[in-house]
């Protein structure tokens, strides 16, 4: 259950203001990439990766915006609020960049794992239209979504136990496969499973390498697979599946073991965070911490 951490930083921006030693980099690395957009060349830096440069310098203009919530037109288009960092600016994800992968959000239980997920959600209403984000969810509890269920974004909200989600799933498996070859087209598709372990007994053969095939392919159609799951339950979870989640969410997790395990290594904040509220995410081989923004 290791983390893929050197893959995250490419759709991921942690607007963070920089230190002073850090934001002259970022200056030099910002104007060098508008000259080579500019002139369309390389201005003879060999092994620099162009895009790698545009996306890191977009970063440097971000703090000054001051973004919040409260200014959805700040943030660019089909983007989704992880949560927010300690001097309160915002750690967002755009699902136009399918290089995260599928985010799965791990933690003891009570360690604010669906709060999350619901916090999450409603960025994703609040920030982009239902014609171009939509979002469906299956949980062990309908009654904890009643509020987002509200929003024109949410399309369905389907009990773990019912029947009809493996349908959802096998027509989501479909539409990924003909956006997979004719390209991706609006809406972007969450679906949010609230506790894969209580979903795991309801998954036959057909539907487990269905979910499979989301989790780990999704992405690439804007068909994006978010999923919680306890980490004392990690076991009940089919190994492929896991495995094919590239983005994890880490709340508090009391055992240094098991947040070893889920983190894949023994150096992570996990069992520091603050239970209920605080959440770790590996970005560019470094632990960001955030809180979730409610």
């Amino acid at each position: 259950m290791s983390i893929k951490e050197e893959s995250l930083w490419n759709g991921m921006s942690s607007l963070k203001r920089f230190t002073l030693e850090e934001l002259p980099r970022r200056i030099h690395q910002f104007r060098e990439a508008a000259s080579r957009k500019k002139v369309s060349r390389t201005n003879g830096q060999r092994g620099r990766n162009p895009s790698a440069a545009d996306e890191d310098s977009s970063v440097v203009a971000s703090p000054a915006k001051q973004t919040t919530l409260n200014q959805p037109g700040s943030f660019a288009p089909y983007s989704v609020i992880l949560g927010k960092c300690d001097d309160d600016l915002p750690l967002t994800i755009e699902l136009t960049n399918p290089a995260p992968g599928s985010i799965l959000i791990t933690g003891d239980s009570g360690s604010g794992k669906t709060r999350l997920m619901q916090s999450i959600l409603r960025s994703a209403a609040v920030l982009n239209n239902p014609n171009n984000m939509q979002f469906y969810i299956i949980t062990q509890d309908p009654r904890e979504y009643e509020e987002l269920s509200l929003t024109p974004n949410c399309q369905q909200i389907l009990p773990v136990e019912e029947t009809a989600l493996q349908g959802l799933v096998l027509s989501l498996l479909e539409k990924a496969e003909q956006f997979r070859r004719s390209g991706p087209k609006d809406p972007t598709i969450m679906l949010a499973i609230d506790n894969l372990a209580a979903l795991s007994p309801y998954l036959n053969f057909e539907l487990t390498a269905a979910l499979f095939r989301l989790v780990r392919h999704g992405p690439r159609s804007r068909i994006w697979i978010i999923a919680t799951l306890p980490a004392e339950s990690a076991d009940l979870v089919h190994e492929k599946i896991l495995e094919a989640f590239r983005t994890r969410l880490v709340g508090k997790i009391s055992s240094i073991l098991r947040a070893t395990d889920i983190t894949g290594e023994s150096s992570s904040p996990a069992t520091e965070l603050v239970c209920g509220t605080q959440f770790c995410v590996p970005v560019k081989g470094e632990w960001v911490e955030f809180w979730i923004n409610d």
